[in-house]
């Protein structure tokens, strides 16, 4: 587990149970259990921290308080959370929550041949991004049982287990993303690619922004950086861009970095000279500038309107 100041990077599952404060997971990359069994041991509030892996969570009774990257949450019955990896997340639970969670690294798809690709059909995961759905009854019971069924297959001690619960697993994110109803669907296989280049695109940014330290400044990248990384024209990626979400590649890395700027305004107590610098501004005069022409505030104004 490595930190920074301010917010916590778990890489792993064992890790992350040790510092929630619950028994030992199921394996490095799959857990799921009930709130109701770990109850008496878990941690009811939360630092913040940087989950490396993906998180999906069913309220049934009571709520969470979740900040989630940027943003305030609430998460209620009967409602699904879904974090991707990348995820930054500080929690208040309720003293009477029930329901189930579930985490889960990537490499619990890719044993077995199984294709690390898989997600790339479920927006909702990707990189950092956080949902929150609210469900009908009958999706809700559906989902219930599939979070029973892989816990009850943890317990077991037959061969095949892992084969089963990954078939639950991709059940649960299939009826997750009927569920979400802003899923995008592309047509042909043009579209198709533009969108998993722009994954890509995106996928580059929160490397960059994820990685970055005190220790290890980094500099501001530019559209053309990332274009050199993706092996094609800065001109052609704005183009995608544009024609798949709208907007231009430029705004899309502005939007990013403006998002990563309100996360760690929020979540840590480093200054906004310390966000500049750890974001790779060349001066916090220019950071200012950045900030409040993409979210209307200055650094210092929005630290304020967070205490009202």
């Amino acid at each position: 587990m490595k930190a920074y100041k301010g917010i916590k990077i778990i890489n792993n599952l064992h890790d992350f149970y040790r510092e929630a404060g619950i028994p030992e997971p199921y394996s490095e990359h799959f857990d799921c259990h009930s709130y109701e069994d770990t109850a008496q041991m878990v941690r009811r509030t939360m630092p913040a921290y940087r989950g490396m892996f993906n998180q999906i969570c069913l309220i049934t009774k009571g709520k969470i308080h979740v900040k989630a990257n940027n943003k305030c949450l609430d998460v209620e019955p009967i409602s699904l959370m879904l974090s991707g990896a990348g995820h930054v997340h500080s929690w208040d639970l309720a003293q009477d929550l029930q329901g189930y969670v579930l985490h889960f690294s990537i490499g619990f798809f890719s044993i077995n041949s199984q294709k690390s690709d898989l997600f790339e059909t479920f927006s909702f995961l990707r990189e950092g991004k956080v949902s929150v759905l609210t469900l009908k009854e009958c999706q809700a019971k559906l989902i219930s049982f599939l979070f029973r069924r892989m816990q009850e297959e943890q317990a077991e001690q037959s061969r095949g287990r892992d084969e089963l619960i990954r078939s639950y697993l991709l059940t649960l994110l299939l009826e997750a993303r009927k569920a979400v109803s802003h899923t995008h669907t592309m047509s042909t296989e043009a579209s198709l690619a533009n969108s998993q280049t722009i994954n890509k695109f995106q996928q580059l940014i929160n490397q960059h922004l994820r990685h970055l330290t005190d220790e290890k400044p980094s500099h501001l990248k530019s559209v053309k950086d990332y274009a050199h990384e993706l092996c094609i024209h800065p001109n052609y990626l704005n183009e995608m861009v544009q024609k798949v979400l709208g907007k231009s590649a430029s705004q899309l890395l502005q939007e990013r970095t403006a998002q990563e700027a309100l996360t760690l305004l929020r979540q840590t107590d480093l200054t906004v000279s310390q966000v500049a610098y750890r974001l790779g501004f060349e001066s916090v005069s220019y950071f200012s500038r950045f900030f409040k022409r993409v979210t209307g505030y200055t650094p210092s104004e929005y630290r304020v309107l967070l205490k009202l």
